[in-house]
């Protein structure tokens, strides 16, 4: 079973999901790994990916069926110690000259981010693209750069106080989508792995509470 996904959901929420699904699939083979937009409908196509997730809220590929999942609340992060931390309300014009620090792959979330950036006339210092959300925040950590991020990702660093939320003007949210190629007939070992997540992922509010 080949699937896609981006790191956030890998590391949140799969763990819980395999400790239901593996023991009623022991003999199941799962490569998981994330995936990038542009290749993704021909492997769901040709059957090198039987399921994919991405943060986004709609792909325009009429071949490819979509589920959401789940709205995922995002946050603009930084340093404690960046001035953005100490404001009372933030928007895009206050990166203007900032480093941001943005994921390279997976995230539908990042474009929307960057056409914002764009329509209000906004030139960041500079961007700096990583595939590693853990690395992003290990940046963020030394000090360095302002970034977008799922809030779930970010939970634990807030509380530890080594990472501060930047009070945003407006909610910032993405869709997390199920995507299957249409019509395609899915084996009962994809069947089951799309219904546990549908149970541990769609339904839950909070993001990162698993009952």
């Amino acid at each position: 079973l080949t699937l896609r996904m981006p790191q956030t959901v890998a590391t949140h929420y799969l763990p819980h999901i395999l400790c239901d699904y593996q023991p009623r699939f022991p003999g199941v083979r799962l490569d998981i790994t994330s995936c990038a937009m542009h290749s993704l409908e021909h492997e769901l196509r040709i059957g090198t990916v039987d399921l994919a997730f991405l943060f986004a809220d709609t792909i325009g590929a009429k071949n490819l069926e979509c589920e959401l999942l789940r709205v995922e609340p995002l946050a603009v992060a930084t340093h404690p110690s960046h001035p953005l931390a100490a404001q009372k309300s933030a928007d895009f014009k206050d990166l203007e000259g900032q480093v941001l620090l943005l994921p390279k792959s997976d995230c539908g979330y990042r474009m929307a981010f960057e056409q914002a950036l764009a329509m209000e006339r906004v030139t960041p210092a500079t961007v700096i693209e990583m595939n590693s959300i853990e690395a992003i925040k290990q940046t963020i950590k030394s000090g360095l750069g302002v970034t977008i991020i799922p809030k779930i990702a970010i939970r634990a660093d807030v509380e530890r106080g080594e990472v501060a939320k930047v009070c945003w003007v407006d909610t910032l949210e993405t869709g997390v989508l199920m995507i299957r190629y249409k019509d395609k007939w899915c084996s009962p070992a994809v069947q089951a792995f799309m219904e546990t997540m549908r149970r541990f992922v769609a339904t839950n509010k909070e993001a990162g509470t698993i009952s």
